[in-house]
């Protein structure tokens, strides 16, 4: 379920309504990039927010294709990490050695 702050308006009743996202990937790629959104706009405030909550992220990932009726399997190659602010930071890349490491 997203998160009250995106509820969306009900095109039959115009009512805001909780909903759910979904995603689904017709062809396994070779490599895979998932870029995880860390920001939402506050109608409040009318800005956007950063999203401080921690992530756990697995070192493999199974991800399901119904079209192909497989599953690929993914190892965690790298991660981008952001620390600040909405509007400035710095990025820090983390990389496994060829040694997996």
């Amino acid at each position: 379920m997203l998160p009250d702050t995106e509820l969306l308006t009900c095109d039959y009743c115009r009512k805001k309504k909780r909903v759910s996202k979904q995603t689904e990937i017709s062809s396994l790629p070779k490599m895979l990039i998932i870029h995880l959104k860390r920001f939402v706009f506050s109608e409040k405030h009318m800005d956007f927010a950063k999203i401080d909550d921690i992530v756990e992220i697995k070192p493999t990932l199974q991800l399901p294709c119904k079209q192909e009726n497989s599953t690929g399997t993914y190892k965690l190659y790298g991660i981008v990490h952001h620390f600040g602010t909405k509007s400035n930071g710095h990025y820090i890349a983390q990389v496994l050695d060829e040694q997996g490491g």
